[in-house]
């Protein structure tokens, strides 16, 4: 497996990149197609010729990481889904992952006061009881506790389905909004 980064990050050329892609490292192999200043300037046949050298051997096992000139990734795009018949996958850099860095550069100049930290903890069906446990734990521990609950609308409408159908006890309409009717399908003679 092969992540083939389309151009090195900004700054690359004086060894100060201006983001990590490494982090892509867990799909592959991280291989750069052009460096940080390639651009596509009028023509687009050079650059499609070293594309198609370069990602000649692309398959389903391979990602593109988008990242540089809009241009370049959208010729590499077609270059790589040419190579594969049709098909490529794709990553995005993501600058969610500057926030680890910039949160220790908030506490390393005693900033890190401004820093909001919230924990959560997922209960799931049937699991009320550890969700009253740990609420309690924690208020005794002396922390706020915010309690969100929610069922999830396609698991609702599934469940109230299957009610329906066994002939069991639907809850009061105005409840949950239920309405039980028929469907009519009208067609044409041909």
């Amino acid at each position: 497996m092969t992540v083939y980064c389309i151009q090195e990050p900004p700054g690359t050329a004086e060894g100060n990149p201006r983001y990590n892609v490494m982090k892509a490292l867990s799909f592959g192999e991280v291989k750069f197609l052009f460096t940080e200043r390639a651009q596509l300037v009028y023509s687009a046949g050079s650059l499609i010729h070293k594309l198609r050298k370069k990602l000649e051997k692309f398959n389903d096992e391979d990602f593109l990481l988008l990242v540089g000139d809009p241009a370049i990734i959208a010729v590499a795009s077609v270059v790589a889904s040419e190579s594969n018949n049709g098909k490529f996958k794709l990553l995005k850099w993501d600058r969610i992952d500057q926030r680890a860095t910039a949160y220790q550069w908030l506490r390393d100049n005693n900033l890190g006061d401004i820093i909001k930290n919230e924990i959560s903890a997922r209960f799931g069906r049937n699991e009320d009881g550890k969700a009253l446990e740990f609420s309690k734990l924690a208020t005794a521990n002396g922390y706020e506790v915010q309690q969100d609950l929610k069922v999830e609308p396609m698991t609702l409408k599934a469940t109230l389905r299957e009610l329906h159908e066994k002939g069991a006890d639907l809850p009061p309409e105005e409840i949950f909004k239920t309405f039980v009717g028929r469907q009519a399908k009208v067609t044409r003679k041909k």
